[in-house]
Parts: C-alpha cells; sequence; structure tokens
C-alpha cells in the first residue's frame, strides 16, 4: 500500500510540474509575441481600464474586478474582529495604528518647533 501511495504522489507531482511548466512557456511565448509583434491582445493582462477600475483581459476577453465582494467581507470582519480575525494579526492592526498616530504626533512636534 506505501508503494502505491508513493508512485500517485510522484505522478501527480509530475503532472503538475509538467502543466505548471506549460502555462508558463505558454505566457513567456505570448508576452514575447506581444511585446515584438503587433499582437491584438495578450492572453493574460491586468490593467486599468479609462475609468480607473481594474480589469482581466484573458484570452482576448474583458472582466472587470471589483472590490465589493472584498470591501463586504472587510465590513463583516470588522464587525466582529475578535471573533473572525487572529490574535496576532488584531495586534499588527493595533500596532499599526499606535505607529501612525505617534508618526503624526512627531511631524505635528517637527512642524512646531
Amino acid at each position: 500500500m506505501l508503494n502505491f501511495n508513493r508512485r500517485l504522489f510522484w505522478g501527480a507531482l509530475l503532472l503538475t510540474l509538467l502543466s505548471f511548466a506549460w502555462l508558463t512557456a505558454f505566457l513567456v511565448v505570448d508576452n514575447t509575441s506581444s511585446q515584438f509583434q503587433n499582437a491584438a491582445a495578450p492572453a493574460l493582462a491586468v490593467e486599468r481600464s479609462q475609468e480607473g477600475e481594474w480589469e482581466l483581459s484573458l484570452l482576448g476577453e474583458r472582466y472587470p474586478l471589483s472590490r465589493d465582494p472584498y470591501d463586504q467581507l472587510e465590513a463583516v470582519r470588522q464587525k466582529y474582529p475578535l471573533l473572525l480575525t487572529p490574535g496576532p494579526l488584531l495586534a499588527l492592526e493595533q500596532l499599526r495604528a499606535w505607529v501612525r498616530v505617534g508618526a503624526e504626533q512627531l511631524y505635528n512636534l517637527y512642524l512646531s518647533s
């Protein structure tokens, strides 16, 4: 049984590496061809639209990327921070707030002197 699991692991790892190498080669060739030739659009690109919103271009199709789902999740996380945020991240948020306030106070002290 152990030998079967080992073969399954190595086979899955080999297939994953091959597919990753194929995808990387495809994107490198596409990027090179779009730089040195007049290609219509790259196969994969993330860029800003004229309105300032981010868009994902995938094989010539454009998909808008909205921050609304992230903002909704962040609003829920901020409503219940002790339940949804790990302790070290809460401590880092507090430390960041203290550093920001301290920096503002030092800057105001610098300006007043």
